[in-house]
């Protein structure tokens, strides 16, 4: 507990990650909303087995299509930031004895937090220029979708005594 603490302490210290996780998925979006061509798109949609080309107004559905892709880019960058920055301290508290595992999962958990903070902005904004008519469900997915991405950082090594490859 004690790791996670200290991994978001050092998470909130980061003022380009705030900015991260925060303005961009507004900016984004909001960017994305205003700059939409007003026309309309055919989108294949498949529906009790059955496909069909359905005609959908392009500026009421492209803040929704643009929030997953905001959200999936900006938690594989917050990953890429806390695997980044935790580097040090993970090995500090591989030297204090937390096993691996331990640190691995504070490390992930620390990057949960900025999923759950990316989510919240960027449906907020959503919200303002887009209705989904399943709100849960599209929260629920786009908090998959960043969870995935969250996960793509390749997770270094923490224990540098038992690793052959660590050369410091």
């Amino acid at each position: 507990m004690t790791a996670v603490r200290l991994g978001l302490v050092d998470l909130r210290r980061n003022p380009v990650l705030l900015v991260l996780l925060v303005i961009v998925p507004s900016v984004f979006l909001l960017l994305a909303k205003a700059t939409t061509p007003a026309r309309t798109l055919i989108v294949a949609v498949t529906e009790n087995g059955i496909s069909t080309n359905q005609p959908f107004w392009f500026p009421e559905v492209h803040a929704g299509t643009m929030a997953p892709i905001a959200v999936g880019s900006l938690a594989a960058l917050a990953g890429m930031f806390v695997v980044i920055d935790s580097a040090a301290g993970d090995r500090r508290l591989s030297v204090a004895g937390y096993r691996i595992s331990m640190a691995v999962a504070a490390r992930l958990s620390v990057v949960a937090a900025a999923v759950v903070v990316i989510c919240a902005a960027a449906l907020a904004v959503t919200a303002t220029v887009f209705s989904a008519r399943q709100w849960a469900g599209f929260a629920a997915a786009n908090l998959g979708l960043a969870s995935i991405f969250r996960a793509m950082p390749r997770v270094e090594c923490v224990d540098t005594r038992k690793c052959l490859s660590c050369k410091e």
